[in-house]
């Protein structure tokens, strides 16, 4: 399997682990990640490992992948911002809402960070120019 795939798969896996894991840790009270909003960050991580896993697992995901790779993650990490600054407030969120966004931001990061070689390249600014263009023309 190639590494751009490997990763995505792992990260969503996380992602979806974390969503069992507490959210929301007060003296008394602990909320989960499977409650109604949890299943928001599920589905984009079903949509990620979705993407990742089919087609030719041998080489880097597609142009079109990549872009539902990127929309799911994305969404993802924006919602759980939200949730953690709006609903959770900051001061009580516990390992699964931060371990959430961080497999969302993995998640949208992977297919612009390895490449269709499978090596890790840091992006410059000119590659990111270069991928979004690319995305725009297909």
């Amino acid at each position: 399997m190639h590494k751009q795939r490997l990763a995505v798969l792992i990260a969503s896996g996380i992602g979806v682990v974390a969503m069992f894991l507490p959210w929301v840790k007060a003296y008394t009270l602990i909320l989960y990640g499977n409650d109604a909003a949890g299943f928001i960050p599920i589905a984009c991580f079903a949509v990620a490992a979705y993407f990742a896993y089919s087609g030719d697992r041998n080489i880097a995901m597609e142009q079109k992948m990549v872009k539902g790779v990127a929309i799911a993650g994305g969404i993802c990490t924006l919602f759980m911002i939200w949730k953690l600054f709006v609903d959770i407030k900051l001061t009580y969120a516990a390992i699964g809402a931060y371990l959430t966004i961080l497999a969302g931001i993995v998640v949208l990061a992977v297919p612009f960070v390895i490449k269709d070689s499978g090596d890790f390249q840091m992006p410059t600014k000119e590659s990111i120019k270069d991928e979004f263009n690319d995305m725009k023309n297909s």
